[in-house]
């Protein structure tokens, strides 16, 4: 009998031409000290080795299932994932990344012990010069949400600790299938953030436990080190799921604090087309409507950065030869 039909824990990992950091991961999961669990390894559509190492994986560990897709994004693999996972509760871990072999079994342990609905907990955040520990709080904590979901729908606006992120909890599969919660496949980014907002908003507790458990690596290709003409429309529906998921008071007092935020993702998104010699003129980034929004309503007061005044002064004021300077100087 398939080892992974009495599975408790169910980790499932999207794959894409990840051959280079897969077999660091999937050893991880294969050395979790909760053994009674299944790994879904979902290949979506990989053009490298990748789907060849799964399948040698899935050779010497019964608990791993391979599942062969056509290309469709993160989401759909996430989406097969879950459709075919048989567990009490579901983890997702990402292809380039790894964790400590308690990790799913503190998790689970911890959320049992609370009688939550969702388990959080710190994790590292790491690169090839430096690693540091995120975490939400400096102690562990049950959120009551029947009064306390305006504190966690201000973690969400701040992006404490990595609240919005999917990587670091552990979820109850009844509750993702009693509420139909799936990973949209419209979204080109923010899927995992309005996953897990949307499900927060259906539970009663939320669990954190301040031990880094999990390590969140940025590699060389990824969206956070590279530039990506479709930064700004990341931006975008990172705060379309914010404005229509969190409670409207917690956004109306947070608006500042957002506008500042698109400031800095503009302002970013200005080096780093500059760097990678990409041409791009004030229409194009006053056609965001966060832009304009930002650009409107944002005090001078609220803005701590140089480079982001300057910025903001060109914008607000349309000063054309300013903002001509200020990309030169970038």
């Amino acid at each position: 009998m398939n080892e992974s039909h009495n599975c408790i824990v169910s980790i499932i990992v999207p794959i894409y031409n990840a051959e280079k950091y897969l077999s660091r991961t999937v050893e991880t999961l294969r050395r979790q000290t909760l053994t009674n669990i299944e790994i879904l390894l979902v290949n979506d559509g990989s053009t490298d080795d990748s789907l060849k190492l799964c399948r040698e994986f899935a050779e010497i560990d019964p608990r791993i299932q391979v599942i062969d897709k056509q290309n469709g994004g993160v989401s759909s693999a996430r989406n097969i994932g879950l459709k075919l996972a048989k567990g009490q509760y579901v983890l997702f871990v990402d292809a380039d990344d790894y964790v400590e072999a308690n990790y799913a079994e503190i998790l689970l342990k911890t959320l049992q012990e609370n009688k939550s609905d969702i388990e959080m907990c710190g994790y590292f955040k790491e690169d090839k010069k430096s690693e540091q520990i995120i975490t939400l709080m400096e102690k562990d904590h049950v959120f009551d949400l029947n009064k306390e979901l305006p504190s966690i729908h201000k973690a969400f606006v701040k992006g404490n600790g990595g609240i919005y992120s999917i990587f670091n909890k552990l979820f109850s599969l009844k509750k993702i299938k009693e509420n139909n919660l799936q990973f949209s496949e419209k979204l080109s980014h923010a899927e995992d953030f309005l996953f897990c907002i949307q499900y927060v908003n259906t539970c009663s507790s939320f669990g954190y436990i301040n031990i880094p458990l999990y390590h969140y690596v940025n590699n060389d290709n990824s969206l956070t080190t590279t530039f990506n003409k479709r930064q700004l429309a990341y931006h975008e529906d990172w705060l379309m799921v914010l404005k229509q998921n969190i409670v409207s008071d917690v956004y109306k007092e947070h608006t500042q604090e957002i506008y500042y935020t698109t400031l800095t993702e503009v302002n970013d998104y200005c080096i780093r087309a500059k760097r990678n010699k990409v041409r791009f003129s004030y229409k194009d980034l006053t056609s965001y409507p966060s832009v304009r929004e930002m650009i409107k309503n944002i005090r001078f007061k609220r803005v701590d950065s140089i480079s982001c005044y300057i910025l903001l002064i060109a914008l607000r004021f349309k000063i054309l030869f300013l903002y001509k300077l200020y990309i030169l100087l970038r």
